[in-house]
């Protein structure tokens, strides 16, 4: 076992005494007349009892003292409250232009961290934060065409959660007191992880982990954001599933498709007593989560891109449900826009060389943002206010391949912008 420079210092310091002490009594034992044998042999030996007793004293404080520096979490990032992120910054990281390779760099990058730069508490903290920073780019990664690939990458975050997983336990075994926090954060984690993967399974009716969360309790402003960004998105989808299930709509297909939309408006009625009430009930949470977001994420453009886009669509909902009418949604919906646009402007003037995967990405969703509002106009019935988009005319043909190069990424724009063009032609 390697020493560490203290227990090297302290160690020499307690060889010198011994080695004083026996070499003075040697020599005082050797030139005295006076002193009998008997008194100076228990002499020594209370002189070793009294030098092991403070060696053992001197490692039993080196140990407090290392735990102590391996358990303290002053000053740790989970509890600052005005922590920010920089989505720009970020992305630079990353300047990969594919999914593979972007994928690579961000699990070696997680596994490196967890594994041999989590010694501390503090840099352990350190490192849950950097995670949850990627967790709003982890969408970026689900672009798979294969069940193989979509394997692949469930085993790479299994991965990363048991590295981090194992690290949690071996700080919670030295110091259960202190480290709550870094509990909370990782169920966190692993509760984002797993709505992502339901998600990714269209199992929108079963509980995830961020229940298990406790809330209140994570202090940090970027982590109580997708915290409370992702409970609204969960309550959201538990909503959805009680549509899916009551209303003549197919499981499989996308609810924001204008022939969906469609669909429930028409047929919204169906839903009554019991269900309606549940649905309402899982709204109005997805929205108050929704407001707490935002609390937290405060200025942030990038939160409030993807926070007002989310909101929205449980408003739009919630007018489909209950009847009313206050056009709340619409005027989220724009907000978001801006935002989204807004950080794209600025993700461009960072990025210096060509188009990194992670920018196609905010791309694209700023276009998903834009088409999905028109989708939900035109099931309004508002095709005065729908007819244009950026300005052009939405008859006009448009190729996302340019905007989000890997195929599996633009398909979901291309289904709605197909919609919106049958519509029209109406």
């Amino acid at each position: 076992m390697k020493l560490t420079k203290t227990q090297v210092i302290y160690s020499t310091i307690a060889l010198i005494i011994i080695g004083g002490a026996v070499y003075a009594s040697f020599w005082i034992f050797s030139n005295s007349t006076e002193l009998d044998l008997p008194s100076f042999t228990v002499s020594l030996l209370s002189l070793a009892i009294a030098s092991l007793a403070f060696i053992i004293a001197l490692q039993t404080f080196i140990s407090i003292d290392s735990v102590n520096k391996i358990t303290k979490m002053e000053g740790n990032i989970l509890e600052n409250e005005h922590y920010v992120l920089s989505v720009p910054s970020l992305i630079n990281e990353y300047q990969a232009n594919n999914l593979r390779d972007t994928e690579d760099a961000i699990f070696t990058e997680l596994h490196l961290r967890f594994k041999k730069k989590s010694k501390t508490a503090v840099e352990f903290s350190d490192n849950l934060q950097y995670f949850i920073d990627l967790l709003v780019f982890f969408p970026a990664l689900f672009a798979r065409s294969s069940d193989e690939e979509k394997q692949d990458l469930n085993r790479k975050i299994d991965g990363i959660v048991k590295v981090m997983e194992q690290r949690k336990k071996e700080l919670l075994i030295i110091n259960t007191g202190n480290l709550i926090l870094i509990d909370e954060t990782v169920k966190l984690i692993r509760g984002v992880l797993d709505y992502q993967n339901l998600t990714r399974k269209q199992e929108f009716g079963k509980d995830t982990k961020l229940l298990e969360v406790r809330g209140p309790m994570l202090k940090n402003s970027v982590t109580k954001t997708i915290y409370y960004n992702y409970l609204g998105l969960m309550f959201n989808k538990k909503a959805m599933n009680i549509l899916k299930r009551e209303l003549p709509i197919k499981d499989n297909k996308d609810l924001f498709e204008l022939d969906q939309l469609k669909l429930i408006s028409s047929s919204i009625d169906q839903l009554t007593g019991n269900e309606k009430e549940i649905t309402v009930m899982f709204l109005q949470e997805s929205k108050a989560a929704f407001e707490k977001a935002l609390e937290s994420a405060k200025e942030d453009v990038m939160w409030q891109g993807f926070i007002q886009y989310n909101d929205a669509r449980s408003s739009f909902f919630l007018e489909v449900v209950t009847g009313e009418n206050s056009g709340e949604w619409l005027k989220q919906m724009e907000t978001a826009i801006s935002a989204r646009s807004k950080l794209n402007i600025l993700i461009a003037e960072v990025i210096e060389t060509e188009k990194t995967h992670f920018q196609s990405f905010f791309l694209y969703q700023e276009e998903l943002v834009r088409l999905v509002k028109i989708n939900l106009q035109l099931a309004q019935n508002r095709d005065d206010q729908a007819l244009l988009y950026k300005g052009v005319n939405l008859h006009v043909e448009k190729s996302y391949k340019d905007l989000f190069p890997d195929p599996n990424g633009f398909k979901r724009l291309v289904r709605y912008q197909e919609g919106i063009k049958r519509h029209l032609q109406e």
